[in-house]
């Protein structure tokens, strides 16, 4: 992407935690593969979701990453790996299990301070393993291709 592409996503600054429910300023930062925010959070629609945090100074030292999310499981669905990518390098993976990641989860993804691009940008991306719907799970006629639910994210010093 050019450089002014990114122009349309806020200033990130280091310990802002953001909320992605649909009245929160972290719905700015999500770019492609999200659907509708909810009172909650925003769920991820598709085997692919992007976010996008511009630093105005490029952080010295490294970062974690700290994700408050669940995954949409269910029985017959139990699990979901998700591979989570910082500007196209691996920084991550995170499994949801059945029952237990069907709530709400914390985890901690670290970066090293050079993966951040020099014009300030951090693209994450996460690639969901097999996610499904609602309607495949015979729970509604909602067709989403429903991964993971993310409701609060906050980059800090490692």
């Amino acid at each position: 992407r050019h450089i002014d592409a990114y122009s349309k996503f806020p200033i990130y600054h280091l310990n802002d935690e953001v909320s992605f429910s649909n009245c929160n300023n972290g719905i700015s930062f999500l770019d492609y593969g999200w659907s509708t925010p909810e009172s909650w959070g925003t769920w991820s629609d598709g085997d692919s979701a992007e976010m996008i945090f511009r630093f105005q100074q490029i952080p010295k030292f490294n970062l974690k990453i700290i994700l408050k999310s669940h995954a949409f499981l269910s029985l017959n669905h139990a699990d979901i790996a998700v591979n989570v990518f910082g500007n196209d390098t691996l920084i991550g993976a995170i499994h949801y299990f059945y029952p237990k990641n069907s709530a709400d989860m914390v985890e901690n993804i670290f970066i090293n301070s050079g993966i951040i691009h020099k014009n300030g940008i951090l693209k994450l991306k996460f690639l969901i393993r097999k996610p499904f719907s609602p309607l495949e799970a015979g729970i509604s006629g909602d067709s989403r291709k429903l991964g993971i639910g993310v409701e609060r994210l906050k980059i800090t010093l490692e």
